[in-house]
C-alpha cells in the first residue's frame, strides 16, 4: 500500500513521543513492504530528514515558547490541491491538518484514520508566553478553553474520518462520552524493544552516587514537565535531608539550560 503519514514531525526537531512515534512506524510499515510518504508540517529548517520516503510539506512557524515545534498553514495552495497519491491516510497530529485528511477523504475517497497522540488540555499552555504561563489564571484559561471549545472542535474532525486510535480505554470511552460517533479502536503507543536488548554496561553514574538512592528522569526538557519543580524539591526537601541522594535529568529540550542554572543554584549541582 501507499501511506500518508500525516505528522507535525516529518523531521524529528524534538524527542518527543509523538516525533519518535512517526519515525518508527515509518520504518516498521516500510519494512512490511508499504510506500511512505510523510505530511504535514515543514519541519526541514530544524532537523534534517532522516529517511528515505517523499515528504509533501506545507509552510509552518514555530511556537515562541517552543521554538522546534511549528504550527502548519495550508500553504501554498499548489501543495493543497495536488495531494500525493496514496491509498490510506493515517494522521498523527493535533492541529487543524486533520481538516486536510479528511478533506482528501471526501474528495478522493481516501480512508483515513487518526491517532489521539497528545491530551489537549495538558497541552493548551503552549500557546503562552514564560510570564503568563507563571499566572495561573491565564494557565486555567487555556486549559478550559481547550477542554471546552477546542475539544468539541476535535469531535467534529474525527466524526468525519473512519477510524479513531487512542492509547488506552479511559481514552477510548472519554472521547465516545464527548460525542465522537466513528469507529474507535485501542492500540498502544509502540517500543522499539531493540532499545532495551543491550548486553550490561558499565554503571555510568559517578561513584559517589550510591546505588539504591538516584532518582532518575528521563524525558524532554521543556516547560510542561514541572522538572523546575522536581528540582526546587530536591534542593529544599531531599537533598538537606539526606546528602547521599543524587538527581539525573536525562533529556534534552528548550528549558535545559534554565534548568542547568537552577540546579546550580541549589548548591547540590
Amino acid at each position: 500500500m501507499n501511506i500518508g503519514i500525516l505528522t507535525d514531525f516529518p523531521t524529528q526537531s524534538v524527542q518527543s513521543g509523538p516525533a519518535i512515534h512517526t519515525r518508527f512506524l515509518a520504518d516498521r510499515l516500510k519494512a512490511r513492504g508499504h510506500k511512505i510518504t510523510l505530511m504535514g508540517t515543514d519541519t526541514t529548517m530544524v532537523a534534517d530528514h532522516a529517511g528515505s520516503e517523499p515528504l509533501h510539506l506545507f509552510k509552518s512557524f514555530a511556537y515562541p515558547t517552543h521554538p522546534n515545534v511549528r504550527l502548519p498553514m495550508p500553504w501554498p495552495p499548489s501543495r493543497v490541491l495536488n495531494p500525493p497519491n496514496v491509498d490510506l491516510i493515517h494522521g498523527q497530529t493535533q492541529t487543524h491538518m486533520i481538516h486536510y485528511a479528511n478533506w482528501m477523504r471526501r474528495m478522493f475517497r481516501i480512508p483515513t484514520l487518526h491517532t489521539y497522540i497528545v491530551d489537549l488540555p495538558t497541552h493548551s499552555h503552549i500557546v503562552l508566553s514564560d510570564a503568563l504561563y507563571n499566572w495561573k489564571p491565564a494557565r486555567d484559561w487555556a486549559y478550559n478553553t481547550a477542554s471546552g471549545k477546542l475539544e468539541r472542535t476535535w469531535v467534529d474532525m474525527y466524526n468525519d474520518s473512519d477510524v479513531l486510535i487512542v492509547q488506552n480505554r479511559f481514552h477510548a470511552e472519554r472521547w465516545r462520552d464527548k460525542g465522537v460517533k466513528s469507529l474507535i479502536r485501542v492500540v498502544g503507543r509502540p517500543l522499539d524493544p531493540s532499545r532495551f536488548n543491550v548486553s550490561q554496561v558499565k554503571d555510568p553514574f559517578p561513584e559517589h552516587f550510591p546505588r539504591g538512592k538516584r532518582l532518575l528522569v528521563a524525558c524532554r526538557h521543556d516547560r510542561e514537565k514541572d522538572l523546575h519543580v522536581l528540582i526546587r524539591t530536591f534542593g529544599h526537601r531531599i537533598a538537606p535531608v539526606d546528602p547521599e541522594y543524587s538527581l539525573t535529568l536525562v533529556g534534552n529540550g528548550h528549558y535545559q539550560d534554565r534548568l542547568m542554572k537552577q540546579a546550580e543554584a541549589t548548591g547540590y549541582g
